[in-house]
């Protein structure tokens, strides 16, 4: 399988799982990624983060690959998108100025990302999925 990159928001966190919301090809998308298949995760800008999933072999991991490596394959088309998916595929530092400096790394992993949720994106989101 193949490492894909996603550039979103957090909407929710579990012990198990994180939940990423990002452009895709399709409109937003939202997808439960479960941590054992996130290889990094980076807050950069914007209260957004980077996340490389790393699928596998396994029926979850192949059925991941199909909807986030295909059906709803993430959109990265500004020159800031471009450098940050460089970065994670490559394993290099995030380019300088995209990346958020912080203390808090548990608070995005923690449970109050539980309920952090873009309600600007969520209604795109729902916009999105009446009119498919």
């Amino acid at each position: 399988m193949e490492d894909i990159v996603l550039i979103g928001k957090v909407t929710q966190s579990t012990p198990n799982t994180v939940e990423v919301e990002y452009p895709s090809i399709v409109g937003i998308n939202a997808v439960r990624v479960p941590r054992t298949m996130v290889a990094r995760f980076e807050r950069i800008s914007g209260g957004r983060v980077a996340v490389l999933v790393r699928t596998d072999e396994t029926e979850k991991g192949k059925n991941l690959y199909q909807h986030i490596g295909i059906d709803q394959a993430p959109l990265h088309v500004t020159d800031e998108h471009m450098s940050i998916v460089s970065a994670l595929e490559y394993n290099e530092p995030i380019p300088t100025g995209l990346t958020q400096d912080t203390e808090e790394e548990s608070v995005m992993w923690g449970a109050s990302a539980l309920s952090t949720i873009n309600l600007s994106s969520l209604s795109l989101t729902t916009m999105v999925q009446k009119n498919l």
